[in-house]
């Protein structure tokens, strides 16, 4: 499983993956390559035009085009590729193209679970790869006490992704879909939850529809372990569709509860952070002088200030903490009951 070579990439787990989510009957397949020394937000944009590291997106429906993609960005980029098909080739107002939102996606037909190793990476050995691979096997009976199929197995390059394929499901007729995927995510995870504990593993809260995942068969650069697309075919699962469409959400169910986590920050707290010298500081982690200034301290002041700055989307807040680079949730692996309990309480101190 070892990656020998940091300057190449598997071309038939390339093939294989984008072959697997089957996009081209339902639209666009969406490609992003992120420089390996690209800074987000609007203040670095100059830096990075500069430096040619703005993120190159690109459409297709064409494998030639997806390994002429890879073949010329993956040694100093990260490659990725949308896991839901993209309605068109999507544009911004000023005719460049762009990366879809999450209103785009009108088809759901993959979604996965990421289950990620918080190991350190000295530990990350294959043994112990191997054991959360026998963790995986042993819980495919959750899936067959549901009458669904066992979903695919792929590795990330620090752990494993659960890859699902439900018939394709229509989003504006199941606008929901979303929150009864976080419910089964929640199922299983309850199920698991012992041994989760005891690998050490972290499935990721993440599950946008307009999700973008690492190309299988690349890494990331200066990494030795690519992503993995093991041998297997693409087998759509009615059961799969009906039972998450089947599934209830009510009020005291804890998806109502669970946090939406998205994969960017929201655009008005992108806008306040470059023009707001204090906030500026706080997500960097510096500027106090008093009070608690442990991560989870600043935290709690970046969130009172976002209150103050007219941003009070529950959603958008949980996600600004889960994506601060020195915020607890990143830096101490804190979980989103943290995040819950930490919006709340700044909330309720306002």
């Amino acid at each position: 499983m070892i990656f020998d070579d940091r300057n190449n990439f598997t071309k038939n787990d390339v093939i294989k993956s984008y072959s697997y989510l089957s996009h081209r009957q339902h639209g666009f397949t969406e490609l992003l390559a992120i420089h390996k020394d690209y800074k987000p937000g609007r203040q670095n944009f100059k830096l990075n035009l500069e430096n040619k590291r703005l993120p190159k997106v690109w459409y297709t429906k064409n494998i030639n085009h997806v390994l002429w993609f890879v073949s010329k960005y993956h040694k100093d980029h990260t490659c990725c590729y949308g896991v839901n098909p993209r309605p068109g080739i999507l544009i911004n107002q000023k005719g460049r193209i762009r990366s879809a939102k999450e209103d785009d996606i009108k088809i759901l037909n993959n979604f996965y679970f990421d289950i990620d190793c918080k190991k350190p990476k000295s530990e990350l050995t294959d043994e112990y790869f191997a054991e959360v691979q026998f963790f995986i096997a042993g819980t495919e009976c959750f899936f067959e006490d549901r009458g669904i199929n066992p979903p695919g197995i792929a590795f990330s390059g620090r752990g494993f992704h659960l890859l699902f394929t439900p018939i394709p499901i229509q989003v504006d007729k199941h606008p929901d879909i979303k929150q009864k995927i976080i419910q089964f995510k929640i199922d299983y995870e309850q199920y698991c939850k012992d041994c989760l504990e005891k690998l050490n593993l972290k499935i990721d809260s993440t599950l946008d529809l307009r999700r973008m995942v690492k190309i299988y068969g690349t890494s990331k650069p200066n990494v030795y372990r690519p992503s993995l697309f093991y041998d297997m075919e693409r087998v759509e699962d009615p059961a799969l569709t009906k039972y998450l469409i089947n599934i209830e959400v009510d009020n005291d169910s804890p998806a109502k509860s669970v946090v939406y986590i998205s994969s960017g920050l929201p655009q008005n707290f992108q806008r306040i952070l470059e023009n707001n010298q204090l906030i500026q500081k706080i997500w960097d982690g510096t500027g106090k002088t008093q009070g608690d200034v442990s991560n989870s301290g600043y935290d709690f002041s970046l969130v009172k200030l976002c209150l103050k700055n007219h941003i009070t989307d529950i959603n958008d807040l949980s996600t600004i903490l889960a994506l601060r680079p020195n915020g607890a949730f990143q830096k101490s692996g804190k979980d989103e009951t943290y995040i819950k309990r930490t919006v709340s309480k700044a909330i309720m101190s306002c």
